[in-house]
């Protein structure tokens, strides 16, 4: 028998064998790429249910910078300092608020946190946030037929002022540790909701000061005393506290670099009001229609301790740009967004109201002015402005 003759006797037994084996083989490997296939795109949740897999944004895990930049202004409500009355030539009186002028300011952020491969890259994050704007002031000073009326510790230069000024100091701080997880929720939007704990420390200082002439009602219906009389009123109020921080972020991606950034959260917080008030008030004439005036200095002082919960909204809009390597392992990340931040009732002052009279005794005529009451003005604090951030993920 030669050689050929049993080569093709051989390949007759073992070809259809080998054939029927690769019919077999194939379909076990289409079942096992697609078990591979399910396994990539399905999981097990916490309650051991099958749900599909949702595609993460972001590092695969490790470390994550940040730093920002802030370009914010602050305002708060009614720190007006004085109303200007205008009498013209007609009988109507325009009246207009004088406010503080809010200057623009610079403050930061920065934030160290880890990304946990092994919990669908889960983000623990602590960010620190400072803003101390440089001091907003006013000034005014008014001749007839305008009038300036003092807004805080009225009476106590009589009705009007012929020369004010005021100031006001903000020193904002807040410390957060968020726990979020950004992820995909359609092929090109993401969201990053996240809660945690919030602290917060905001100091507050406000200054006015008033000149002006007062005319106090001599005692008994004998006629009235007019002199100058100066004031100075000095508040501060702090808040600190702790509490809850919520929201999320928003991301509509429109290319794997670029997108539209959007933001909401805000937080509740539970903390101490400390308030403190002094008004001095001091004589500049010591004698009056050759009558002799004692003019004894007034200092008023008030103080309120308070326990509140306060709450706060937070809104961005931007734009934001990132690129990707080492196998989606390291991110790098640049953001300029615009912020628009409420803090309500922050507004703790206290402004006083006092009366005065002038009364005869062995001595001549004795001027006094007497607080008759005391509130607290009550106010949003509010935060807008420019956030430029800087973010790597490694």
């Amino acid at each position: 028998m030669s050689f050929q003759y049993k080569t093709l006797k051989l390949l007759s037994i073992f070809l259809p064998a080998l054939c029927l084996s690769d019919a077999v083989r194939s379909p076990l490997n289409v079942v096992e790429r697609r078990v591979d296939t399910l396994d990539n795109i399905t999981q097990y949740n916490a309650q051991d249910t099958l749900q599909a897999r949702v595609a993460h944004h972001g590092a695969e895990s490790g470390f994550s910078v940040s730093g920002s930049f802030l370009y914010w202004k602050a305002f708060e409500d009614n720190l007006e300092y004085g109303n200007l009355l205008s009498l013209g030539s007609s009988p109507i009186i325009n009246t207009k608020n004088k406010d503080l002028s809010y200057k623009w300011g610079q403050g930061g952020q920065m934030a160290l946190g880890y990304i946990f491969g092994d919990r669908e890259q889960w983000q623990l994050a602590a960010e620190y946030t400072f803003f101390g704007p440089p001091k907003s002031k006013g000034s005014n000073s008014s001749n007839l037929p305008d009038q300036f009326r003092p807004n805080w510790a009225q009476g106590s230069t009589g009705l009007f002022s012929t020369s004010s000024s005021a100031s006001w100091k903000l020193n904002f701080n807040t410390l957060d540790l968020d726990l979020g997880r950004d992820f995909f929720i359609s092929q090109w939007i993401s969201i990053n909701p996240f809660f945690g704990l919030r602290g917060a420390w905001i100091y507050q200082n406000y200054k006015a000061k008033y000149l002006g002439n007062y005319t106090a009602q001599r005692d008994g219906n004998l006629g009235s005393l007019t002199f100058n009389r100066e004031n100075s009123v000095k508040m501060r109020t702090s808040f600190e506290g702790l509490g809850i921080k919520f929201g999320s972020d928003f991301l509509f991606h429109l290319d794997r670099a670029f997108s539209l950034f959007g933001s909401l959260g805000g937080s509740a917080i539970f903390g101490y009001v400390n308030t403190k008030t002094i008004t001095d008030v001091s004589y500049l004439t010591s004698d009056v229609d050759e009558t002799t005036v004692i003019l004894a200095p007034l200092q008023g002082r008030g103080k309120e301790n308070m326990q509140r919960i306060r709450t706060s909204l937070e809104t961005q809009i931007g734009f934001e740009w990132e690129t990707f390597w080492n196998d989606e392992c390291n991110r790098f990340a640049l953001s300029a967004t615009y912020a628009f931040n409420v803090w309500f009732d922050q507004n703790h002052f206290m402004n006083s109201y006092f009366t005065a009279l002038a009364e005869e005794d062995f001595e001549g005529w004795r001027v006094d002015a007497n607080p008759a009451r005391t509130e607290i003005v009550g106010g949003n604090l509010q935060l807008q402005g420019l956030t430029l951030k800087a973010q790597f993920d490694f």
